[in-house]
């Protein structure tokens, strides 16, 4: 592409030095009636020549822009591919195809004997690999989350305390919808992002449990009715979920 422009802009350099070369159009007419023949004569001829000679620049100045936008949106085209594959790493596997399923066993103790996290959102101990703390941040940052040992709201559990209950909380409707937002949120990233899904979030009753519990009118408010869990999900990698 490069080559053929350089080629087309040499051309034109060329027919652009003839043109300039040529006698000047417009001269002094001659007195005597042959002579002004002869001067008009010459006049139609230079003035088809270089008619001629200025469509064949038009043309090929035409042909060198052409060229020079195809090839600069080519470029354009490239950078902007390149900068897309490179700016958008969320949507790249980050989860290893060796990953294997995995659990976080069936206490709190044994979790942490485990290596696993406990999960705010999910109110779940879970593997590295299913861990989002980016969204688990968010979800953290969006309100002032309280958790109470019974239903009546007469005893608080301290958050530092959380990943060390066994027992339920109860927590407010405005939290159990909240909840429900940023768990789906956090599957479209995770299914984006081809990384391990945990067992509770991929799980499709839950899905419609969210949604019933959205369009729940006489739940809303900010009563406390929702008893919360501790759960013990198994980790697996995307490509298990699709079998």
């Amino acid at each position: 592409m490069e080559s053929s422009i350089a080629s087309l802009r040499r051309s034109w350099r060329r027919m652009s030095r003839g043109l300039a070369s040529r006698p000047k159009l417009f001269r002094r007419a001659p007195t005597s009636a042959p002579a002004r023949e002869t001067g008009t004569f010459s006049l139609t001829k230079e003035l088809h020549r270089n008619a001629g000679m200025s469509a064949a620049i038009v043309v090929l100045s035409i042909l060198i822009l052409g060229l020079e936008i195809v090839a600069h949106a080519g470029f354009l085209h490239s950078a902007w591919r390149n900068e897309d594959s490179g700016a958008r790493p969320s949507q790249q596997a980050v989860v290893s195809q060796a990953l294997t399923p995995s659990h976080c066993g069936s206490s709190a103790e044994e979790a942490r004997r485990l290596g696993c996290l406990f999960d705010e959102l999910s109110f779940a101990w879970q593997a590295p690999a299913c861990y989002d703390k980016e969204t688990i941040d968010e979800f953290q940052a969006a309100g002032s989350w309280e958790f109470f040992a019974d239903e009546y709201s007469a005893e608080a559990v301290p958050h530092d305390q959380l990943a060390l209950t066994e027992e339920p909380v109860h927590v407010t409707f405005r939290f159990h919808i909240a909840d429900c937002l940023f768990l789906r949120r956090q599957m479209v990233r995770l299914l984006l992002r081809g990384a391990a899904m945990d067992t509770h979030l991929g799980a499709y009753r839950h899905t419609v449990h969210c949604g019933k519990t959205m369009l729940n009118k006489a739940g809303r408010g900010n009563d406390r009715h929702t008893r919360a869990p501790v759960i013990y999900p198994v980790c697996k990698p995307l490509q298990d979920w699709k079998s």
